[in-house]
């Protein structure tokens, strides 16, 4: 479903009046939001990653500002990263730089394409692509992400082949294993 709970972190836990939800289903403008598997969160957007969408994998990212109101469909923003790479689908968590947000492929095999969004730029123009499995072939199938305070981590699902990217590089391809 495209359902997001809020819990209000200043109110009881217990309290079924702490706890708001929210359908983006209806306001995901021809895409469908749902199937997040993780979220990131940059210090004021939360950036929900997709997984799937009936099944098929999916590129739909959505973001909600945290400043704006949860209920209101103006707080909420889409953008299908399949825009860019149609093999651009299947996304495991998300991890955040300072800078750039990055949603961790799944996929397993070639292409495997990390998305990565500047956040300094607008939210429906500012994503980019990179193929892991260029870097070596094993670099594929992730189950979400980490950062250091300098290195994104993709954290392997099956293949226990680890993803290090040097974020201290403007080169977003410069990835180690």
């Amino acid at each position: 479903d495209g359902i997001v709970t809020r819990y209000d972190t200043q109110a009881d836990f217990l309290v079924a009046a702490s706890w708001k939800t929210f359908d983006v289903r209806p306001i995901s403008p021809s895409i469908t939001a749902r199937g997040f598997h993780g979220a990131t969160f940059d210090g004021r957007y939360i950036y929900f990653v997709q997984y799937v969408d009936s099944g098929t994998p999916s590129g739909v990212m959505t973001r909600y500002d945290t400043k704006a109101d949860f209920a209101t469909a103006g707080s909420w923003a889409f953008f299908d990263v399949r825009t860019l790479n149609a093999s651009a689908a299947g996304y495991f968590g998300g991890a955040f730089d300072g800078r750039y947000m990055y949603a961790v492929p799944n996929h397993t095999g070639a292409p495997c394409l990390l998305a990565r969004y500047d956040t300094q730029g607008s939210f429906g123009a500012s994503w980019t692509t990179f193929d892991t499995t260029t870097v070596n072939a094993s670099l594929s199938g992730f189950a979400g992400g980490a950062f250091d305070g300098r290195f994104v981590y993709l954290v392997p699902q099956n293949n226990g082949v680890v993803a290090r990217l040097d974020t201290s590089t403007a080169d977003f391809k410069k990835m180690k294993y």
